[in-house]
């Protein structure tokens, strides 16, 4: 995970905002997250909710219309994909 949000945060442009959920609230997880990434918006589960009720409350969570999902094991494969992302979402929109 920490991988995964090292990538995203390298991205140019960078995401608006991350919220990240740790899935049954794993204490190693949300320390890691504390000292490595204090700055990103955290939720958590105490039981398990899966990955379609960790989306669902991230979706929930986030403050912008467009979200773009990663698991802990996945990432963008180019620096630039936040800007494809837009420049796709802006294209569609003016059809």
């Amino acid at each position: 995970m920490l991988k995964t949000l090292s990538i995203i945060q390298q991205c140019d442009p960078a995401p608006e905002e991350i919220i990240v959920h740790v899935d049954g609230g794993n204490p190693a997880v949300l320390e890691a997250m504390r000292q490595h990434h204090p700055q990103i918006q955290v939720l958590q589960s105490r039981d398990l909710i899966g990955p379609g009720g960790a989306r669902n409350r991230l979706i929930h969570a986030a403050r912008h219309e467009l979200v773009a999902n990663f698991d802990d094991d996945s990432f963008p494969d180019q620096p630039d994909y936040f800007a494809r992302v837009l420049r796709l979402a802006r294209e569609l929109l003016n059809q």
